[in-house]
């Protein structure tokens, strides 16, 4: 897929309606989303990989990794509302996507982590709320 098509093809990402500002939630634009997936596919860490999307929000980043041929992709996210907008994105893209309503940071150096994925990506919060 080349990166004019995967942009269109993010644009399509629905995003939650009311962001957590707590949370820091914001969307990741697409062209961004698409970028960032594309330097991880040409350095092949895509494409046959298990790829992990923490605090993946609407899927974003997750549904581009599917759409570059991951076999396995495993969006997880705090948020039940953001999860429930990624799993229509998913029904949408119909794409392999499995969702986990967690704390990401509860799962570091957790066994049910361990050895599981060849790629890890997301957007994260920056620090800049309280």
């Amino acid at each position: 897929m080349k990166l004019k098509q995967l942009v269109a093809s993010l644009e399509q990402v629905r995003t939650w309606d009311s962001p957590k500002t707590r949370l820091e939630q914001y969307p990741t634009p697409p062209d961004l989303a698409a970028h960032l997936l594309m330097v991880a596919a040409q350095d092949e860490h895509i494409e046959g990989m298990h790829v992990a999307d923490l605090g993946c929000g609407g899927g974003v980043l997750g549904i581009g990794a599917a759409l570059l041929g991951a076999v396995q992709v495993v969006g997880y996210d705090v948020d039940a509302e953001a999860l429930e907008v990624a799993s229509e994105n998913r029904e949408e893209f119909e794409v392999p996507l499995d969702l986990v309503h967690c704390d990401v940071t509860k799962l570091a150096g957790s066994r049910a982590m361990q050895n599981r994925f060849d790629c890890v990506v997301m957007n994260p919060p920056f620090g800049t709320q309280p």
